[in-house]
């Protein structure tokens, strides 16, 4: 037997409204009723991949060593051309479908060590639904897992490259300063872009779509109320807020807007 894991969280899609998680969770507890489950997002915009690959990367980071991380956002949830697949990272393992949302895990390939593809119906329920593979496949694999059965049992190594991987936006730096998007919009209508932190300075202007957002800042305090702020956010990224406000509002901005700071000359 392989080494059990203690904790698997979950990221979905479901939201809370009509018991899926529940169900899943039921399912998993039942197989090892000593794993402790922890809740990431249900709250996921409905089969938006890129969203989830973004909040699975910003949390795992977080858990120890030894933790299980079940990801779905699945809108092909049945289809024939898609499988589902196991991933080792250092000492995490990350499942579910094999459409995209493990790209942002993906982007260091140098700490993956292998990738499986779950095809042994064993450690799946024995009725497989065609539209609720969390419940009837990702879960019960993650239970397993979590009581220790060695991740080759559950079907066989494919090479890394093969995981799909969705298009991530690049962030690029030039003389007149850092130049990246949007790429997640959180609940409080704060839009956060690709440009990391560490290579910005606080007073550095900052545009959205060529609006301007103001100056790079320390906190959502440093503007008055309901008016934008700039900032490094807690997940490291250069980050456009508002005061009690929503900056998703104020800028009509969506995923995939620009965001450049600019040095001062």
């Amino acid at each position: 037997m392989a080494p059990s894991f203690s904790t698997i969280t979950l990221t979905t899609d479901f939201g809370m409204s009509d018991g899926y998680v529940g169900i899943v969770k039921g399912v998993i507890l039942s197989i090892n009723p000593h794993v402790s489950l922890i809740d990431c997002s249900h709250d996921i915009a409905s089969w938006d991949i890129a969203a989830a690959a973004w909040v699975l990367w910003n949390t795992h980071r977080f858990f120890a060593p030894g933790t299980i991380h079940l990801c779905v956002v699945d809108p092909a949830v049945g289809s024939q051309t898609q499988r589902g697949v196991a991933i080792v990272k250092d000492d995490a393992i990350f499942v579910g479908p094999d459409n995209g949302i493990f790209s942002h895990v993906m982007q260091m390939p140098a700490s993956i060590r292998q990738c499986y593809q779950l095809i042994d119906s064993t450690y799946w329920r024995q009725d497989v639904s065609s539209t609720f593979h969390t419940r009837d496949i990702y879960g019960p694999v993650c239970a397993h897992l979590s009581k220790g059965v060695p991740i080759a049992d559950f079907g066989p190594e494919i090479p890394a490259e093969t995981i799909k991987r969705i298009d991530l936006p690049e962030f690029s730096q030039s003389g007149t300063g850092q130049h990246g998007c949007i790429v997640y919009i959180d609940k409080f209508g704060n839009l956060i872009s690709n440009i990391p932190g560490d290579t910005v300075k606080k007073g550095q202007t900052c545009f959205i779509d060529d609006k301007a957002a103001g100056t790079i800042g320390t906190t959502y305090a440093d503007a008055r109320k309901g008016q934008p702020a700039v900032f490094v956010g807690s997940h490291g990224f250069v980050e456009i807020g508002a005061y009690q406000d929503s900056a998703q509002a104020i800028f009509a901005a969506k995923v995939g807007a620009t965001v450049r700071a600019e040095l001062k000359p």
